[in-house]
């Protein structure tokens, strides 16, 4: 193994176990969340700092994937790839249960506000963002599709957040206060 592949190796490596931690992190906020004498404010923040450990994990898996796939070493990939498979395997039975709430929580503002046609200026940005982050931890978990999380149903999902975008530059092009007059 050349000396940039090894670099490569034990950069991911460092990634994963990192990850590990943040996984380890994650069982115990879920367990934190399982207590059902938590007050309101206290189960928010925990599952805040849930969704947080979510997002960094991915990252996390996400940067050792990138540097497995530079260094070009087969020996190393299938090496990875078992580390991997223990890491994902827990968090992928924990969250896709979460990722199908949280689709379906951004499918019903997008509905809401399509069918009302009112818009919140941001909104269409905010959705865009958190759909981003759905689809980039449903990436890095490599699963199949599961129901709520079907690629054509996230293809016409991203479309209608696109459809929203559209109407709220529409919506808010008016406003613009820059904007030479008689244009």
């Amino acid at each position: 193994m050349s000396t940039t592949a090894e670099r490569k190796a034990q950069k991911a490596l460092q990634y994963l176990q990192s990850a590990r931690e943040v996984a380890a992190e994650m069982e115990r906020l879920r367990g934190a969340l399982g207590e059902t004498s938590l007050p309101a404010g206290e189960r928010r923040r925990i599952g805040d700092d849930l969704n947080d450990a979510t997002i960094r994990l991915c990252n996390l898996i996400s940067l050792a994937m990138g540097e497995i796939d530079q260094s070009g070493e087969a020996s190393l990939r299938a090496r990875f790839n078992q580390v991997l498979d223990q890491v994902r395997g827990r968090w992928v039975e924990l969250h896709l249960g979460q990722m199908a709430d949280r689709v379906r929580q951004i499918d019903r503002v997008v509905a809401e506000t399509l069918s009302s046609g009112l818009c919140r200026l941001g909104l269409a940005r905010r959705l865009e963002q958190a759909f981003s982050e759905v689809r980039a931890t449903l990436e890095a978990m490599g699963t199949e599709p599961v129901e709520g999380l079907e690629p054509g149903y996230l293809d016409d999902l991203s479309s209608r957040i696109s459809v929203l975008a559209t109407l709220e530059t529409d919506t808010f092009g008016l406003l613009d206060l820059n904007r030479p007059r008689g244009r």
